[in-house]
Formats: structure tokens, C-alpha cells, sequence
């Protein structure tokens, strides 16, 4: 059986442990029997802490945690995130347009710092016609594209607006595959003939030769900008007609021989800007013409081009022709008087033959080397000291 001491009752062959000491934060007890230090630290008890930094806009706060244990004074730290700015509504600083962006910006209601963004382009917006292009509601400016018109392949009437172009005609596909040209009257019955600008969805870029040949029923025909040729008595003995309308900016450079030939109703007629040749015979026997515009990058008038033109009061040959060839002229009995630039170096014979009431007023100071003898037969020829012009009108000095 175990011993006990009967003094201090302790059992003989067991450890008396540890006792006494008080711990800290940070330290274990110590025995007060054997100075030993023993158990475990009491560790900090933090409360529940206090903002020591206030946290801004941009920068993070601090807030601080102190130890509530007596004679503990150890404090620790934690961040605030901050807070971000506080942002009042947008407000407009510039106003956007269709093409320009524009700006926003709204301002911080605690530190005043001021935040812009960007508004995109309005964009241009409206509706476009058949032939016009959109022109914006907000600014007024053309843009886009026209849609083109929307016709009855029956009727050949425009579903959007009033216009019509002639249907039945004949068309061949061009040797590049990928133009037509007008071959032919078909089965159209329009007097008043419009040319498509399109056909199965290609460009008509032609009128090939003889396609209205002797079309005596024909009294108009529109031709539209994208033709850049007319070929070979395309529309000679066409007797009844009467106008020919150019398509706006329209792109023809070629007016064939005879294509216009015997067109004895025709009155008057505006050659495109862009045609450079013209043909022989191209208007011969037009006997009701009476007016006829040369653009200036024709540089040559050919035999018998306005042959028996017998209305014809009035031309304007331009500063770019330098030859005026054969009979170019012959029997334009009604033309008065007529300017030749001094741009011509090249005059054929019998130019005037049969203008019984022409005066031609010469812009040269002589008779060049080049023109052919009996250029101007009987008519009068006034030399550039000859003859001036008075209120616009050429008169002899």
C-alpha cells in the first residue's frame, strides 16, 4: 500500500505538478513550488476594434484592434477598403453628332473627381428614294446609297414611286460576261422608250447596231447613264422621234455611224460630256434639228456627220476639235453663221457645201496649209481680224 506523509499528505512515488503562477498574453505561468514555467500563453483578447484611419475614395483605411487583458497593451491593424467614388448622374458636356462622338461626364459627391465618357456617333439617319440618296433629318447630308427602283417585270412600273421603264426589249450579253446591251425593240410597245440601267441584274452598258433600226412608232427614248456606246444605225429611220434624253452623269464615249441618221422628227439633242467620237453620217438627214451641243472632248466631226441637217440654226464647235472632215456640214441650209476654233488643223472638202446663208468666222489669223481646197465653197470666210464678237454675237468688222 502507498505511503502518505502525514505532514504534507503527499503519496509517496507520485509528482506533485505544477501550481500556482498566473499567465499572460504571451507567457506561460511560473510554479511558485519550483520556478518552472508551464501550460500555454493566454493569447490577446482583441476587442472589437476602432477606425483609426478613415478610408477615401482611392485609398484604403486602417482600423485598429487592442487587447483588453490588464497590462496588455499590444494592438493590431487591419485595412478598410476604400470606399470608391460616389457618382451623381451623368450630365452631357458635348453633344454627340451623326459623325463625331460626343461626351458624358458625372462628378464624385465626396471628393469632387470628375469621370468623362465617351457617347458614340448619332449615325446619319433617314430614307433613301428610287434615285436619291438618304439625306439625314439631323444634318442634312446626303448619304448611302439610292435603292434602286423596284419594277413590275410585267408592267414596268416602280412599286415606290411613278417610274417606268420599258419592258419586252432584247438584250445580248456583252463579251465580258457581265454587261448587256439593248439588241432590240422585242415585244415592247411603249412609244416612249426607256432604256433599263440593269438587266438580270448586270449593268446595260450598250445599243448594239441597228437595235431600233427603222422603229418608226418610237417618239422618246431615255438612255441611261451606264450606256457607254451606241453602235451603227441604232436608231436610224426612226421618224417620229422626237427627244432623246441623256441619263445624269451619263458615261457615253461613242455615238456610232448613222446612229441617229434619218431621225427627221428629232429637234434637238445634248451630247453627253464624255462622248469623244462621232461618227460618219451620225446625224444625216435629221431635217427637223435645229440645235445640237458638242462636248468638248470630241476631237474630231466626221464625213457627213449633220449631212442634210436642213433645220440647223445653231452648233458650237469646241476648242478641242481639230478636224472638221467631208461634208461634214453639207446642206445645213438654215445655219447662219458658225465659229471654228483655232484648235482645227485638219478641214475637209466641201465641209459647207450647200450652207447658202453661213458666214464662218475663224478664230485662225489665215487659211492653215492643211485645209483642203474648196473647204467652204461659196460661203464667207472672216479671219480672226476680220470679225468681232458684239453683244455675244460674231459680226463683221
Amino acid at each position: 500500500m502507498p505511503k502518505t506523509c502525514i505532514k504534507c499528505g503527499a503519496v509517496e512515488g507520485e509528482p506533485l505538478g505544477h501550481t500556482g503562477g498566473t499567465a499572460t498574453c504571451t507567457d506561460k505561468a511560473v510554479c511558485t513550488r519550483c520556478g518552472e514555467q508551464y501550460g500555454e500563453p493566454l493569447g490577446h483578447s482583441l476587442d472589437s476594434g476602432v477606425i483609426t484611419t478613415q478610408p477615401t475614395c482611392l485609398d484604403n483605411g486602417v482600423k485598429t484592434f487592442t487587447c483588453t487583458r490588464e497590462g496588455c497593451t499590444v494592438t493590431q491593424t487591419e485595412s478598410v477598403l476604400a470606399t470608391g467614388h460616389t457618382y451623381g448622374a451623368w450630365s452631357l458636356t458635348l453633344a454627340p453628332t451623326c459623325t463625331t462622338a460626343g461626351s458624358v461626364q458625372h462628378t464624385c459627391s465626396v471628393c469632387t473627381h470628375e469621370q468623362t465618357q465617351e457617347v458614340l456617333p448619332l449615325g446619319h439617319t433617314g430614307i433613301a428614294t428610287c434615285m436619291e440618296r438618304t439625306v439625314c433629318i439631323r444634318c442634312n447630308q446626303e448619304y448611302g446609297e439610292t435603292v434602286g427602283h423596284d419594277v413590275d417585270s410585267i408592267t414596268g412600273d416602280c412599286s415606290r414611286c411613278d417610274y417606268h421603264e420599258t419592258v419586252g426589249l432584247t438584250y445580248g450579253l456583252n463579251d465580258d460576261g457581265l454587261s448587256y446591251s439593248v439588241t432590240g425593240i422585242g415585244s415592247a410597245t411603249d412609244t416612249d422608250i426607256i432604256i433599263p440601267s440593269t438587266y438580270q441584274g448586270k449593268s446595260v452598258t450598250g445599243i448594239a447596231g441597228i437595235a431600233f433600226e427603222g422603229c418608226s412608232t418610237v417618239s422618246s427614248i431615255v438612255i441611261p447613264a451606264t450606256v457607254t456606246s451606241i453602235g451603227n444605225y441604232a436608231f436610224s429611220g426612226c421618224t417620229l422621234l422626237a427627244s432623246v434624253i441623256f441619263g445624269a452623269d451619263s458615261q457615253l464615249t461613242i455615238i456610232s455611224q448613222f446612229a441617229f441618221s434619218r431621225c427627221a422628227s428629232l429637234t434637238s439633242i445634248t451630247i453627253p460630256d464624255d462622248v469623244t467620237r462621232i461618227g460618219i453620217y451620225a446625224f444625216h438627214h435629221c431635217t427637223s434639228l435645229t440645235s445640237i451641243t458638242i462636248p468638248d472632248g470630241v476631237t474630231s466631226i466626221g464625213n457627213y456627220t449633220f449631212y442634210g441637217c436642213t433645220s440647223l440654226t445653231s452648233i458650237t464647235i469646241p476648242d478641242g476639235v481639230t478636224s472638221l472632215c467631208n461634208y461634214a456640214f453639207d446642206g445645213c441650209s438654215s445655219l447662219s453663221y458658225i465659229i471654228i476654233p483655232d484648235s482645227v488643223t485638219t478641214m475637209g472638202v466641201f465641209v459647207f457645201n450647200g450652207c447658202s446663208s453661213l458666214t464662218i468666222y475663224c478664230k485662225a489669223p489665215s487659211k492653215p496649209a492643211s485645209w483642203a481646197y474648196g473647204w467652204n465653197c461659196s460661203c464667207t470666210a472672216c479671219w480672226a481680224d476680220g470679225w468681232e464678237y458684239v453683244d455675244g454675237v460674231p459680226t463683221v468688222k
